[in-house]
């Protein structure tokens, strides 16, 4: 229907990858207990990812936003014991990510470069 075809995995990874070639969705597995520490969590979508050309600019692009307007600034993440959780959590379900965020609204963004 959405013309997705599946995408390599690695062997471990118990993710699901389907691609148009522009996109990929991730359908991961999900389990209660996997959030043990993290607190309560909105239903929805775990997480959004972008891959950019240069993760170095990406960041500068970042901070440059946050400091023109705090009120775009991400989320910390990885503050605090339930924060630590969350992102151990966000790293390990989603290998594709080599930069992890939280946008002002707390939704995850994981960032990677080509």
């Amino acid at each position: 229907m959405f013309e997705l075809a599946p995408a390599n995995k690695g062997a471990e990874d118990h993710n699901h990858y389907l691609t148009d070639g522009h996109m990929t969705l991730v359908i991961m597995p999900w389990d209660i207990t996997d959030y043990e520490g993290t607190g309560i969590i909105t239903a929805g979508m775990d997480h959004i990812g972008f891959k950019v050309d240069d993760l170095a600019a990406f960041k500068q692009d970042v901070e440059r936003v946050a400091a023109d307007n705090p009120r775009l600034a991400p989320e910390p993440l990885g503050t605090g014991a339930e924060g630590k959780k969350l992102l151990e959590l966000f790293r390990r379900s989603c290998p594709l990510g080599q930069h992890h965020m939280a946008d002002c609204d707390g939704t995850l963004i994981d960032v990677a470069a080509d």
